[in-house]
C-alpha cells in the first residue's frame, strides 16, 4: 500500500513514518509541502493508495489540498486521513465536506494510526471487489446489513426478540 504523508512539521513526518513502519506499512512517501505533494500527485508517476494531510499548512491549506486531490483523475475515492491539532467540529466538518475519509487528532499514537490505515486498506479492498457502478450503494447496503445483524444478535443475547410493527387505526 503506497501512502503519502503531508505535513509541514518535520517531526510529525518522522513520527508518522515510524508509526506506519511499525504497523507494517513501509511504502511511505513523506512531503513537507502541500505544493510539492500536489505536484507528486498530479504528475501521475506514482499512484498512491492512501493519504495523510495535515489540516493547517502554509500556502495550500490541508482542506484545500484534499479538494484538489479529489479533482485529480483516479483519486475520487482514495482514502484521505486528515491530521489535526484542532479538535473543533467546524474544522473537521469542513475536511469531510472537502472529501476527507477520516481524521486523527494530534498527538496521535501508533495503535490509532495503524487502525486508521487498516480501515482504509479494508475500504480499498472492498472497493476493488465491487463493480464501479454499484460500489457506493453496495458498501452502504453491506454496512446496513451488518448493523441489522449486529442489532439482532445483541437482542438475542439479551433475550429480546423482534416484534412486528402493527398499524393502528
Amino acid at each position: 500500500m503506497k501512502i503519502l504523508v503531508v505535513d509541514d512539521d518535520e517531526l510529525t513526518l518522522s513520527i508518522l513514518q515510524l508509526y506506519l513502519a511499525e504497523a507494517g506499512y513501509n511504502d511511505v512517501t513523506i512531503c513537507a509541502s502541500s505544493e510539492r505533494a500536489l505536484t507528486l500527485i498530479e504528475c501521475g508517476n506514482m499512484k498512491y493508495d492512501c493519504f495523510f494531510f495535515d489540516i493547517i499548512m502554509p500556502f495550500i491549506h490541508g482542506v484545500d489540498l484534499c479538494k484538489k486531490v479529489r479533482a485529480v483523475s483516479g483519486y475520487d475515492e482514495t482514502p484521505i486521513i486528515m491530521l489535526t491539532a484542532i479538535s473543533g467540529k467546524s474544522d473537521i466538518d469542513e475536511a469531510f465536506a472537502a472529501g476527507a475519509t477520516d481524521y486523527v487528532t494530534k498527538p496521535f499514537n501508533m495503535t490509532e494510526i495503524g487502525a486508521r490505515v487498516r480501515i482504509a486498506e479494508h475500504f480499498i479492498s472492498q472497493r476493488k471487489k465491487q463493480p464501479k457502478d454499484n460500489h457506493s450503494v453496495s458498501l452502504l447496503s453491506n454496512a446496513r446489513q451488518n448493523q441489522a445483524r449486529g442489532a439482532a444478535q445483541a437482542g438475542k443475547n439479551l433475550g429480546i426478540s423482534p416484534v412486528p410493527v402493527r398499524k393502528h387505526s
